[in-house]
This record gives C-alpha cells, sequence and structure tokens, in this order.
C-alpha cells in the first residue's frame, strides 16, 4: 500500500493491527508455559548455553568450539580428514541400561555416522548412518553393559562420502538420556506471521508444557472460552488441558475440561463453557512428540471467538493477509505519523480478495472503498484531516 504527497512511501501490511478483540487473559502466551516432566540428560552442558567444552573434543583433523549456543565441529587441516569427528567422551556415573542419543544437527556433507564404543573393546561397536536434509534429528540408541569407559563419535561423513578441509558438523542440543526416564527438549520458533511452531522430543510424562497459575480470572459461573488455531503435523493427538476450572463443550473433539486435536487436524480448537470456580492453569498432552503450529492460546470471557490475524509473504512479493472470526467489531488499523494535516494525499493499493467484502477507509477520504471480490485497484486521493494517518479496514 502506497501513500504520497510529495514523494511516495510504503505502508506494510505488518504494521496493521487488530482492533476489536476482547481482552486475552493470557498475558504472556507461549511464553509463560514451560516444560513438564522431563527425565534425566547426562550431558550437563546439553544446549551450548556456556562456553564448556568438557566433554567434547574434536578428534583428528575435527576442531570443535561453541559459537552462538550451538556446538560447531569444522574439520580443519592437520590430521587424518576421513576420521574427523566430535568425540563425546565418557560420562562419569552412566550406569548400566538402554540409552537413547538424540541430537538436533546439520552438517554441510548431507550424512553423519555415529558410533558407541567402550575403550576396553575398540572393535566392538555399535554404528549407524544418518542422511542429513537441512537441520535433522537423529536418534541412535545404544546398550550400557559394562561400566567401562566409552565414547560416541559423531563423524562429519558417512563411511562411503569424502570430508574435505571446510566441512562443518553444527549441533544444536545433544542428549544421552535413559530409554525409560528420557530428558525433555521443547522448541518454540515464532514464524512471524503470527504463528509458532511448538516442538517436543523426549519427556516422562504425557503432559509437555505446563503454563504458570493464573488465577481465578473471573467469579464463579462466568461464560468463558479457551480458543487457539492449530495445526497437528505430530504422530500422535494433541491434548489441550485445564485443570478442572473451566468447564464446557470442546472443538474439534474431547471432553468437559479438555480439547482434543487429531492428527493432521488443521483449524480453530475451543473449549466454550464456564468458570465452575478456582484458579486456572492450562497444559499441553501427547502421547509422543509435539510438532505443531499454533496461535497464542487465549480465554476470554463469552462464547465468541477473538478474530486472529495471519499475514503470509508470497513468492511474487506481495502478503496474504488473513483475518479469521470476523465480527461487526473487527477492524484492522494502521496510524502512521510523518504527514502534515490540511495536505493533500493519494493512497494507492492493489488488493485482490478472495473473501467478503469490506470497506477500507482514511482520514484523508471523503468516502468509504468498498473492496469487492476478485482484483480491486484503488487510487484515491484527499485532504488529510488530522495530524496522523489513520487507515481502517472492516466489515458491516
Amino acid at each position: 500500500m502506497l501513500i504520497d504527497n510529495k514523494k511516495t512511501r510504503e505502508i506494510s501490511w505488518n504494521d496493521f493491527e487488530l482492533e476489536g478483540n476482547k481482552e486475552n487473559l493470557i498475558k504472556h502466551g507461549w511464553d509463560s508455559f514451560g516444560p513438564w516432566g522431563s527425565g534425566k540428560n547426562y550431558v550437563e552442558n546439553w544446549d551450548f548455553e556456556s562456553d564448556d567444552l568438557r566433554g567434547f573434543i574434536g578428534s583428528n583433523a575435527m576442531e570443535v568450539s561453541i559459537v552462538n549456543n550451538k556446538l560447531i565441529g569444522e574439520v580443519g587441516e592437520t590430521g587424518e580428514l576421513s576420521a574427523s569427528a566430535i568425540l563425546i567422551q565418557n560420562i562419569p556415573n552412566l550406569p548400566l541400561g538402554e540409552y537413547l542419543f538424540r541430537a538436533k544437527l546439520k552438517s554441510t556433507n548431507t550424512s553423519t555416522r555415529i558410533y558407541y564404543r567402550t575403550r576396553s573393546n575398540a572393535t566392538d561397536r555399535k554404528q549407524e548412518i544418518f542422511e542429513l536434509d537441512k537441520t535433522d534429528i537423529i536418534e541412535f540408541y545404544f546398550s550400557r553393559t559394562v561400566l567401562d569407559d566409552f565414547d560416541i563419535w559423531v563423524y562429519a561423513n558417512n563411511p562411503i562420502n569424502s570430508v574435505n578441509i571446510g566441512d562443518k558438523i553444527e549441533i544444536d542440543w545433544v542428549q544421552i538420556t535413559p530409554v525409560d526416564n528420557q530428558h525433555l527438549v521443547v522448541e518454540k520458533t515464532p514464524l512471524g506471521n503470527g504463528l509458532t511452531r511448538i516442538q517436543t522430543w523426549g519427556g516422562n510424562d504425557d503432559m509437555k508444557l505446563k503454563s504458570p497459575n493464573f488465577g481465578q480470572l473471573a467469579e464463579t459461573g462466568t461464560d468463558m472460552t479457551i480458543s487457539l488455531y492449530v495445526e497437528n503435523n505430530s504422530d500422535s493427538m494433541i491434548r489441550f488441558s485445564n485443570n478442572l476450572a473451566i468447564s464446557g463443550e470442546p472443538y474439534p473433539d474431547g471432553a468437559k475440561y479438555m480439547i482434543t486435536v487429531p492428527r493432521e487436524y488443521k483449524g480453530f480448537a475451543y473449549l466454550k463453557g464456564e468458570l465452575v470456580g478456582g484458579d486456572v492453569e492450562l497444559d499441553i498432552r501427547s502421547d509422543g512428540n509435539i510438532d505443531m503450529i499454533v496461535s497464542q492460546p487465549e480465554i476470554i470471557e463469552g462464547h465468541d471467538l477473538n478474530a486472529m490475524l495471519f499475514i503470509e509473504d508470497l513468492d511474487d512479493g506481495r502478503k496474504h493477509i488473513q483475518v479469521h472470526n470476523v465480527n461487526e467489531n473487527t477492524k484492522l488499523v494502521y496510524t502512521g505519523g510523518g504527514v502534515i494535516k490540511g495536505e493533500p494525499y493519494t493512497l494507492e493499493t492493489e488488493i485482490e480478495n478472495d473473501g467478503r467484502i469490506f470497506n477500507l477507509s482514511a482520514n484523508m477520504l471523503d468516502s468509504v472503498v468498498e473492496v469487492q471480490k476478485g482484483m480491486n485497484d484503488i487510487k484515491k486521493s484527499g485532504e488529510l484531516q488530522d495530524k496522523e494517518l489513520k487507515i481502517e479496514i472492516g466489515v458491516d
């Protein structure tokens, strides 16, 4: 969208904000949710928050360092190239049992091999080869049958591929965890379009994330709605639960206090009910690892869903704007300075409308523009009425 006085400048659709929603009683969204049900990780600096390299060394030509919370292994010029590896050395007090080595990594060689061996019998190895596509999660199981010192080797290549000077392995995090008491990793990645990708690996409970105590939020008997947008890419269903404080009807499935979202579900999920008493807490549960794309969770008074704004960058440079759950109070609003009251301005934009008819107004135009379905070439001029430019989009 362009605004023109003496020179043209672009107004970004990312600078528009939704107005007309009810207050979300979850103040800090997913940032307030923490991991729940985490077992033991025998790697102390597992997410490389510190620069402590104890337990990690470079073998042969591999040089290791920690940069921006990643363990970096780079093949140097000194040493045998084909045997270049990150070596994770013996971890003290690792009992006998079944273990899982899990790591998030990428390799410039597009493959890696991993093996576990005890130092008392270096030829008795358990080995696996992994083909990598960008950044991958690799899982490697091994048995601890004797209390000898051991090593785990993460190679820069598989036996067939060659290794070159400058080849790299980057590890985001690493686990050595008991199979029956797995350490939990949670990642929350904002996607820049109003949505967040949440992934979990491991854990020793079906509960993976838990909110803080939000308090009672309202008087007992108040109508309440818990809602969010969900794309469930996990291998199992996901359950969004509350602590028996809000009882009602869930969608798409579930019980009185729990929203159940099946695999491959894509859409809105909610529980419309009432506050039956007590402080409110929420949690996220699954029988397996979670991989979902979600909006921020909301708890509001009443049974109407708040509008939600999603903005997606298209390959042709345009933006795909979606506003869901629209009502007569919903508005997309831009407010900006750097303009002069009383001066003439021209607003110009091209909108391909695939949804319902909506209205566009600005405090420099003497009439509302009705944006029809299909392609709309809009170019309107007028005199600015205020010290700030205000553009509003809404429906009747």
